[in-house]
């Protein structure tokens, strides 16, 4: 296509054209839970690169998001959960600054590379577990659930207001399906 002139939008503008979008995805019920996702709420958007696009993904960050991880292969030393989009783009290759996480080998949460708690599940992750994170942004909670349990289990507070992503830190040895 041809590119048109370009046309400002200011930050108050462009968070009530997010919050609308938002609303209306959950009014229209957007995003039901499927038992073929496991009960995740599921979104795929496909555009060319245009403002529609990122404020669609800003809207879908302002309710609950859930994605899940097959552990396979190596010495399991991999950690899942969110981080700020500076630390996503700018450099992946360093110690998390602004994440939150949890090291399945260890089972401890970090939360900006300190150290919150030295057994979260107190359950040990092998391979082929299948791990599912949830993310209400509408409280700030981020929660795991080893293998469909059912049980959620609260790791983080207090992310209202941050932009976050999903994320894995991988170390040799290690993927994820």
């Amino acid at each position: 296509g041809v590119a048109g002139p370009y046309v400002f939008m200011s930050y108050d503008e462009a968070n009530a054209r997010i919050d609308a979008i938002a609303n209306g995805m959950a009014r229209r019920d957007m995003l039901p839970a499927s038992e073929e996702s496991g009960g995740m709420k599921l979104l795929a958007v496909y555009a060319k690169n245009r403002p529609e696009w990122v404020l669609a993904e800003q809207a879908f960050q302002r309710g609950k998001l859930s994605w899940q991880v097959r552990v396979s292969g190596g010495n399991l030393f991999c950690s899942i959960g969110v981080a700020t989009t500076d630390l996503v783009l700018n450099n992946p290759n360093v110690a998390p600054i602004r994440a939150w996480v949890w090291v399945l080998k260890s089972d401890h949460l970090y939360a900006s590379s300190s150290q919150l708690k030295t057994t979260f599940l107190e359950t040990k992750v092998k391979d082929g577990d299948i791990i599912k994170c949830h993310l209400d942004m509408d409280v700030g909670t981020l929660s795991f659930e080893l293998n469909d349990s059912g049980e959620r289990a609260q790791a983080f507070t207090g992310l209202q207001g941050k932009e976050v992503h999903p994320c894995a830190f991988l170390s040799t040895g290690n993927s994820f399906a």
